[in-house]
């Protein structure tokens, strides 16, 4: 790691460190975590607020297709006070088109609006996955800091003990006192980074005041995937949003070059009203109402209205040329979303594999890491070995551990990318239908 990097994550180490102690952080399992991201991850709940707006908008375009109903009344004071009141009911016919393009759009952008949650959501799985990991990783690199730092100190005592009795070395004291130094720094750089990754999932989980949390899982291979790459593609080109979203797009296109061309149609509504006049009358400290007479009483009336629009200037058809333009430049990003699709299944498939290998080979690495440090404690008890050859043969086996671990968590972030790729990451409970 480079110089500024290890400087800064040591010094946020040292002052996290030294704060009061706080209150146990929460064992918490990784459907857990994704459990509660699902309740109170802010961006997560805006998206769902979106996906209401949209409903919202689906039942006001689908009040069109209901009628009017509405209530009037008068007074009017000229040379003689007379009032009226009435009831009028009107509906209006989609005789070209304009009502059912507004609902269907309006249904387009719902339905988009919903696949935007779904795959906000599947993005927040993942990442909530990959930190979840981090934490996994941060948390082995301190067990692996803390087994380093106690050999140092092991192999400093016995360097001391062996000069004391006149067998060991200056010079070897001083090499133990170097590690003991360099395994005390990494520790505090691990702890460091273990803090950094505790706010991380933290902050995705929409819980940043929490103390904190550990993870509860173990390390281990989080499971297979049983595709072969060409399926795997087919399954995410099936099951993607982007690919629904742009399939929407291309319909949302179409029905607003109708909307706008539905206003050079006939636009007819029918109509239906009932009123009554009467005229006031005032006399000694009395008024009265007459409705009889001419002009007066109830009447009633049902009829249809229509009108055409004869010239607009142009704007309907320049709207219907944009959504036509509209629609031409969704189709290429539909193609453009395909390939992107099949590349990223590729890339995670390909990482897939990768880490189904090195997962072998760091275990096999560790188990040979293993025998020789057992070969190496026998040797130096033998008095054919050294304590160099010993102090090897443990810094073998930590970075073994290390990689093999890091294997592991690398094998299960490839296989988390591919089920975000093909669109199969498992749901939390509290999503399930």
């Amino acid at each position: 790691m480079p110089l500024l990097p290890r400087l800064m994550t040591f010094g946020m180490a040292t002052l996290l460190l030294s704060a009061p102690v706080a209150a146990a952080p929460l064992a918490i399992s990784l459907p857990e975590a994704l459990s509660l991201a699902a309740r109170h991850n802010p961006q997560l709940k805006a998206t769902r607020q979106s996906v209401a707006q949209a409903e919202a908008g689906v039942r006001q375009t689908r009040a069109a297709y209901w009628p009017t109903f509405g209530l009037n009344s008068s007074l009017n004071q000229e040379a003689l006070t007379t009032v009226g009141a009435g009831l009028n009911l009107t509906l209006a016919l989609d005789s070209h088109g304009g009502l059912g393009a507004s609902r269907r759009i309006s249904e387009l952008q719902h339905d988009m609006a919903r696949w935007s949650y779904e795959s906000a959501a599947q993005q927040l799985r993942l990442d909530l996955t990959n930190s979840y990991f981090d934490l996994q990783d941060a948390e082995q690199q301190i067990r692996i800091a803390k087994i380093s730092l106690d050999q140092a100190t092991t192999l400093l005592a016995d360097a001391q003990a062996m000069q004391r009795g006149g067998e060991g070395t200056v010079f070897e004291i001083q090499r133990a006192e170097m590690r003991l130094y360099e395994a005390q720094q990494s520790e505090a750089e691990a702890k460091g980074r273990y803090l950094i990754a505790q706010r991380a999932l933290l902050r995705q989980i929409g819980q940043p005041s929490l103390e904190g949390v550990v993870p509860r899982d173990t390390v281990l291979r989080a499971g297979e995937w049983p595709l072969s790459l060409e399926a795997s593609i087919s399954r995410a080109l099936d099951r993607r949003p982007e690919i629904r979203q742009a399939n929407a797009s291309l319909d949302l296109a179409e029905n607003k070059r109708r909307l706008s061309l539905s206003a050079y149609g006939l636009q007819t509504q029918l109509f239906a009203n009932a009123s009554s006049n009467g005229l006031m009358t005032t006399g000694q400290s009395t008024i009265s109402l007459v409705t009889d007479g001419p002009g007066l009483g109830p009447t009633y009336g049902v009829g249809g209205r229509i009108s055409l629009n004869l010239f607009d200037g142009g704007a309907g058809r320049a709207q219907a040329d944009q959504a036509s333009h509209e629609a031409d430049a969704m189709r290429e990003e539909l193609l453009s979303a395909q390939q992107a699709i099949q590349y990223e299944v590729e890339q995670a498939y390909v990482l897939f594999q990768i880490g189904e290998a090195s997962t072998r080979f760091s275990e096999s690495a560790l188990s040979k890491a293993q025998e020789a440090l057992s070969a190496a404690r026998q040797r130096l008890v033998a008095g054919i070995g050294t304590q160099t050859d010993l102090i090897l043969a443990q810094n073998d086996l930590v970075q073994a551990e290390v990689r093999r671990n890091k294997a592991i968590i690398d094998f299960n972030r490839a296989l988390a990318a591919l089920q975000r790729a093909c669109f199969d990451l498992p749901m939390p409970e509290s999503e399930k239908q």
